[in-house]
C-alpha cells in the first residue's frame, strides 16, 4: 500500500517539478542566448536586450498548452470521509489526482486513496471518472459523469456509478445511481443538496480567500447494502495559494449501524491543486 501511496505522491511531485524546471531552463536558454550574441545598438532610454520580458515568458509557456488543460491535486486527511462514513477506519488518509480537460467540456481523471474497511482487504481505492462538464449563462454548471471505483486486492468491491449534479449560483444538487452498490449486486442512489459560498473579506474580518459548504445526503440502499440513511457535512476552507486548509464536521443518522465510523467527526484537510 504505502509504495503505491508514494508512486502517486511521487508521480504529481515530478509532474510539478518538470513544469518548475521546464519554465527555468527556457529561461536559462533564452538569457544564455540573448548575452552570447553581440548586444544590439540601443538608446539609453531603451529596455535591456538581457532583460526576458513577459511576453517572451509566456510565448514560451505556451510550447506546452496541453500542460494548461491538466489539473493535479493532493492531499493530506486526518480521516477520510465518503457519505458520512470513514473509509479509514477514523484513520489518516494520503489522496492525490490528476484530472485532464478537453476543450469541448470532456474531462477525464483518476484519484486514489488509502482505505481501510473491517473485515476486507482493501487497502487502495483508485477511482477513474469520464464526464462532461458545462456551463449554462452565466451561474449555471451541469456535470454529468460516470465512475469506477476500483479496490485493487479487493475486486468484489469494485462498482460503477452513473451520476449528475447542477450548479446554481451557491446551491448545488446531485443525484448518483449504481445497479451495483458497494459491489453488493443490488442498486442503489445517492441525492445530494447543498450551498457552497465564498465568504465576502468584508463579513470576515477581512479575511479574503475564506469559504463555507453544506450539504445534506440520503442513500437509498437495500439491506444488503447497508440500509438507506442520511448524512450531513460542514466544512469552512481557507485557501493560500495553491494550497487549502479545511475544518470538517460530518455525521449521519446512524441507520447504516458502523459505528463509531458514522458518527459525528471533526476532520482536517491540508491539500494542494495545480
Amino acid at each position: 500500500m504505502l509504495k503505491k501511496l508514494l508512486a502517486l505522491l511521487a508521480a504529481c511531485a515530478l509532474l510539478n517539478l518538470f513544469m518548475t524546471a521546464n519554465a527555468f531552463a527556457s529561461n536559462v536558454r533564452k538569457h544564455q542566448q540573448l548575452t552570447s550574441d553581440p548586444p544590439p545598438e540601443t538608446d539609453i532610454n531603451s529596455a535591456s536586450p538581457n532583460i526576458v520580458s513577459p511576453a517572451e515568458l509566456e510565448s514560451e509557456d505556451k510550447k506546452y498548452p496541453w500542460l494548461e488543460d491538466m489539473t493535479v491535486e493532493l492531499a493530506l486527511a486526518s480521516n477520510y470521509i465518503f457519505r458520512g462514513i470513514s473509509q479509514t477506519e477514523n484513520l489518516p488518509a494520503m489522496q492525490g489526482g490528476f484530472t485532464y480537460t478537453f476543450p469541448v467540456g470532456l474531462y477525464a481523471s483518476i484519484w486514489g486513496s488509502n482505505v481501510r474497511f473491517v473485515g476486507s482487504n482493501a487497502s487502495i481505492e483508485l477511482d477513474t471518472v469520464a464526464g462532461w462538464r458545462r456551463d449554462f449563462w452565466k451561474d449555471y454548471e451541469l456535470d454529468v459523469h460516470v465512475d469506477r471505483y476500483n479496490y485493487p486486492g479487493a475486486q468484489d468491491l469494485s462498482y460503477n456509478e452513473l451520476a449528475a449534479s447542477f450548479n446554481y449560483k451557491i446551491f448545488m444538487l446531485g443525484m448518483t445511481y449504481s445497479g451495483n452498490a458497494y459491489g453488493k449486486h443490488k442498486t442503489g442512489t445517492y441525492y445530494i443538496g447543498g450551498l457552497n459560498y465564498d465568504i465576502p473579506s468584508k463579513y470576515a474580518l477581512n479575511i479574503n480567500d475564506l469559504s463555507v459548504r453544506a450539504t445534506f445526503g440520503h442513500s437509498s440502499l437495500s439491506r444488503s447494502a447497508g440500509n438507506s440513511y442520511n448524512d450531513y457535512s460542514a466544512e469552512i476552507t481557507k485557501k493560500f495559494g495553491y494550497y487549502a486548509l479545511t475544518a470538517q464536521w460530518t455525521s449521519t443518522n446512524g441507520r447504516q449501524h458502523v459505528s463509531p465510523y458514522d458518527g459525528s467527526m471533526i476532520t482536517g484537510i491540508l491539500s494542494a491543486e495545480i
